[in-house]
């Protein structure tokens, strides 16, 4: 009987790792919102308004010279 519990521990754990891989997976700068961190640079920067970190890089929004 304890087996089986450690094995259900063990698929919980394994579960809560490959929903936790999606999310790290998913926070690349490809959905904006879901970043790992956004930094707002201000309305008077030249790169841009602001940066989001993803898992794969980086993102600066709204840039370029206008």
């Amino acid at each position: 009987m304890k087996g089986n519990f450690c094995h259900m521990i063990g698929s919980f754990l394994l579960l809560i790792a490959t929903i936790l891989l999606i999310v790290t997976s998913i926070t690349a700068p490809v959905v904006n919102k879901l970043g790992i961190i956004t930094v707002d640079l201000g309305e008077d920067s030249r790169a841009g308004k602001e940066v989001s970190f993803g898992t794969f890089g980086w993102c600066v929004q709204d840039g370029g010279p206008e």
